[in-house]
Formats: C-alpha cells, structure tokens, sequence
C-alpha cells in the first residue's frame, strides 16, 4: 500500500501553474486522468489582462509603432477618414487591447486549440479525450504570460528609434525583418518565434504524457498545430492587403 501511494502522482493544485513552465512532464502527469482544466482556464486570461495593462505605458513605443506601420494601409483603404476618427482609433489599442487578449488570447484561444489538439491527436491514432486536449492546449499557452513580460522589458530598454513594429520587440526571426515588409510575410515569419515554439513543445509533452505517445506520434501532432496558429494572423494579413 504505502509502495502505491509513493509512486501515485500529486493531486493538481494552484503550483501546476508555476510548474508548466519546469516540470511540464509532471503537471501532465498529475492531469493526465481527469484532464482538469478549470483553473488554467480562469487563471490565464486574468493574468493577461492584468499583465497587459500593467505594462500598457512600457509597451507604448510598440503601440505607436506598429500604428505608424499601418497607417498607410489605413489611409489607402479609407482616404476620407476624418482626423478625429484617426485619433480614436489610434487610442483603442491601448486601451481596449487588454480586452482583446483576455477574450481571444485568455479563452477562444485556448478552446479552438483544445479542439485542434483534439482532432489532430485522434488523426495520428492517439487516445486524448476532449478534456484532456483542453487541458494541455490551455497550458501551452502559458508562455503567453512570460511573452507579455519579456515584451515589456525589451521596450523599456530598447533605444528610441530601433522600435519599428511589434515584431521589434519578438524573439523570432521577425525582428530582423523590414518593417515595410509585407504583411503576408510579417504574420508568416512572425509565427517562428521563441514562445509560439515553446507552445508546440508543451503541446508534444501533453500528449507524449497524457496519451502515452512516442516522440513520433506527440512531435508531427504538435507541429500541425503550430502551423494551425499560424492561420489567424495570415487571414489578418491579407485583409490587410
């Protein structure tokens, strides 16, 4: 009995939140059976949102940047925008940003991803109930939370000038590129960056834990959602133009 208990994983608790970003092995494991999701779920979107608007002042050279970027698509596509309008719009960003990541980056987000790891899983001959794929799509975006602060580091110590878009301050490949590059090709090398990566790994590690896949099965599964996620900002792209 006692040799049983010792080998049995921990309960889920509030540290898994800590932990995904370690031990993502262990947080699976101790999540594997139920797939318990809820906390993650509630926790993440608060966390952006608060995180967001905590650092809306650091961030703002990246808000005037990339508004400065797209003006010019702005003003081709409507030429009649009267200033004031221009204006308002410009102040939305910052203000109302927080809301956006906490709806689509905190909770769609995570669900369309669920539904992904889901069906992507079953595809490849994985047995990953619907919870559980949930449950590792909703920690795979935890890398979103230390983004949002390394982002904020960045623009705080970055020179004035060498902030031309929001890719300046990624860590990806992006950043190198010139900010009058087109949007198609911005969204598309935006997506190889150092968190969106992380989120395919833990991805690969939820499902090599919680359906017992081989690095075969859990790696090509993992790398049909990144490139999924990759399908948001190529659409946002080409309305763009």
């Amino acid at each position: 009995m006692t040799d049983a208990l010792a080998g049995k994983p921990a309960e889920p608790g509030p540290m898994d939140l800590i932990e995904i970003y370690y031990a993502p092995s262990d947080v699976f494991a101790r999540r594997a059976e139920g797939g318990e999701f809820a906390l993650p779920l509630i926790v993440l979107p608060f966390a952006l949102l608060v995180l967001f608007y905590a650092t809306r002042n650091a961030m703002q050279p990246v808000f005037d940047a990339e508004w400065a970027r797209m003006m010019p698509v702005m003003m081709a596509k409507m030429p009649n925008l009267p200033p004031e309008r221009l204006q308002a719009m410009k102040e939305m960003g910052p203000k109302w940003g927080g809301v956006g990541l906490f709806l689509f980056a905190g909770l769609l987000g995570p669900f369309i991803t669920g539904i992904v790891v889901w069906l992507v899983s079953r595809a490849v001959g994985l047995a990953t109930g619907f919870a559980q794929a949930m449950m590792i799509a909703t920690f795979s975006f935890y890398p979103l939370i230390i983004e949002q602060i390394v982002n904020a580091a960045q623009a705080l110590v970055l020179p004035d000038g060498s902030i031309t878009s929001r890719y300046s301050v990624s860590v990806g490949l992006a950043r190198f590129l010139d900010p009058s590059s087109s949007p198609l090709t911005m969204a598309t090398v935006g997506h190889i960056d150092l968190f969106t990566i992380w989120t395919a790994v833990l991805v690969a590690i939820g499902l090599k834990v919680v359906a017992r896949a081989t690095v075969a099965q859990a790696a090509p599964a993992a790398a049909v959602v990144w490139l999924l996620g990759m399908v948001p900002g190529l659409l946002a792209a080409l309305r763009a133009g």
